[in-house]
């Protein structure tokens, strides 16, 4: 099964990461096996819980999911999303073509909606690394702030977000979530970084290849010359109140 291997595979790492003190603090408090939603058709499936804030607080288990794309999910899996998760909303991140050839399948209790952010050539911002295209557009910023719009508007049950592989536009979806909810930036880089071990466990599931830390890296610095924080993105690009945020907060994260 591939979830046993994965599972597995995060073992070795997490204990090797102790040995060898290559993982900050904080990589002790999440469990190996936390990541995993138990999918076994979706890659790259796993959830935001338990990581620590910086303020002490943790994000609560079971309501924040990442994942790729849903189209081959199982009935069992679609079982598992809506009676032990409770999806109750699923942002779709990819793009028209996408959506058209692989639409994700109905989730009892879940509403799907769509949220583009990959922008057209002629839009300001476009003419960039992939990672800051994907923040720098008009197109970008309208879909995250419709993310955040639906993240406000869940007040129960789980928010699912995903694109085709669940690294890059979704990895960048789950570091603007992380920044909000006052993750430190070692979270935000150690959850985008799980991607390759999924990829070495699971190398034949999507074809997506590993993410690198370098274009997180990129992405983070151009928020932060730009805007002077990830979380002034968040705040002045975006639109999302401090008032929201502090609803988020208080929504996702316990003591």
């Amino acid at each position: 099964m591939k979830k046993q291997t994965l599972s597995c595979f995060l073992l070795v790492v997490f204990i090797l990461s102790l040995v060898f003190s290559a993982v900050p603090v904080y990589a002790e408090e999440p469990s190996a096996e936390l990541p995993s939603l138990g999918l076994e058709m979706v890659w790259n499936d796993r959830e935001l819980g338990g990581y620590t804030m910086a303020d002490g607080r943790r994000i609560k288990e079971g309501l924040l999911l990442r994942a790729g794309r849903l189209c081959d999910a199982t009935q069992e899996d679609i079982d598992l999303l809506s009676s032990k998760y409770h999806v109750r909303m699923i942002a779709d991140l990819r793009n028209d073509g996408e959506v058209a050839a692989k639409p994700d399948p109905e989730i009892p209790g879940a509403e799907i909606r769509r949220f583009v952010l990959y922008g057209t050539k002629d839009e300001e911002g476009f003419d960039n690394p992939v990672y800051i295209r994907y923040l720098a557009t008009q197109t970008a910023k309208t879909g995250y702030k419709g993310m955040f719009d639906a993240l406000l508007e869940t007040e129960e049950g789980a928010f699912l977000w995903h694109c085709k592989s669940g690294k890059d536009r979704t990895g960048l979806a789950a570091m603007l979530i992380l920044t909000a909810l006052g993750a430190d930036e070692d979270i935000v880089f150690y959850d985008f970084l799980l991607t390759n071990a999924v990829n070495e466990a699971e190398p034949d599931m999507d074809g997506a290849g590993p993410v690198k830390e370098e274009d997180m890296r990129l992405a983070i610095d151009y928020l932060t010359e730009t805007y002077g924080s990830v979380m002034g993105y968040i705040t002045d690009a975006l639109g999302v109140s401090e008032s929201e945020i502090e609803i988020l907060r208080d929504r996702y994260l316990t003591a």
